[in-house]
């Protein structure tokens, strides 16, 4: 694998999100994945604010607007019992949409940035630091790289 600033391990929402952050400040980016295919799970209720502004940094923003739908409020409940109760103001806005399609969409916006850059397949065997650089050692489908 040739030389980058940055390896990511695992392209969750968060690993994406910092790969089209860090490809857009010009460092070049691996995000290794051990999975083949997009994980299909959500794992997330909403996405708040400071999500929301991380999102339009990485350029998808609009597009999870667009498709998102807003979270008025909600209610903690156990056992048929209302245990509490919470409305979101306007202003501290909550939206909600599939971590899959959150996903689709970074990884869209990761291709445009680096097509290279996302690595299926791909377990992380080892790290070693020395002075000057990490080495990072992983299986890919192809093989043995670091």
């Amino acid at each position: 694998m040739p030389e980058h600033d940055v390896v990511i391990v695992g392209a969750g929402p968060v690993g994406l999100l910092l790969a089209c952050l860090l490809l857009q400040e010009g460092l070049r980016v691996a995000v290794c994945e051990r999975r083949a295919e997009a994980d299909d799970r959500t794992r997330a209720i909403g996405i708040h604010r400071p999500g929301l502004d991380a999102l339009d940094a990485a350029g998808v923003g609009a597009a999870v607007r667009a498709e998102a739908l807003p979270l008025r409020g909600g209610e903690v409940r156990s056992r048929r019992r209302t245990l509490a109760t919470l409305t979101f103001a306007p202003d501290r806005e909550v939206l909600i949409l599939p971590q899959p399609r959150t996903d689709a969409l970074l990884r869209a916006r990761l291709r445009v940035l680096s097509a290279a850059a996302l690595v299926t397949g791909c377990s992380v065997t080892s790290v070693h630091e020395s002075v000057d650089e990490v080495r990072v050692a992983m299986e890919t489908p192809t093989g043995s790289a670091s």
